[in-house]
């Protein structure tokens, strides 16, 4: 039988901490960054914008943000399918406040189980 790992682009590292290819790797400053911010208590605009801080690039693909909120928070990917349409993201239809009822309660969740920087 073949190994999956033969097929996986990222290589034998696990997909979900790679991305797409060998060479596009998370950037951990970014989850570090993420979490800092839920921790202080922060709103998901500002959390996304910390994210934006330190990686600007990531204003030119909301895939990848949601990828580093799957990453940073262990969220669902049809919770974070959210942030597609947020004024935060991309100027969308969806406020800062109905983002914070949608993503900042499972945020909050999530962070006891995440251990400390």
């Amino acid at each position: 039988m073949t190994d999956p790992s033969d097929h996986n682009p990222a290589g034998p590292r696990s997909f979900a901490l790679r991305g797409e290819g060998a060479d596009k790797d998370f950037n951990e400053d970014v989850v570090d960054a993420m979490r800092a911010a839920a921790r202080a208590g922060e709103n998901v605009a500002a959390i996304v914008a910390r994210a934006y801080a330190v990686e600007p690039d990531l204003r030119g693909s909301k895939i990848w943000l949601m990828r580093y909120f799957r990453l940073s928070f262990g969220l669902a990917i049809h919770t974070v399918m959210r942030l597609e349409g947020a004024h935060c993201v991309d100027g969308g239809p969806i406020s800062d406040d109905q983002l914070d009822e949608i993503l900042l309660a499972k945020i909050r969740e999530a962070l006891p189980h995440i251990p400390p920087d």
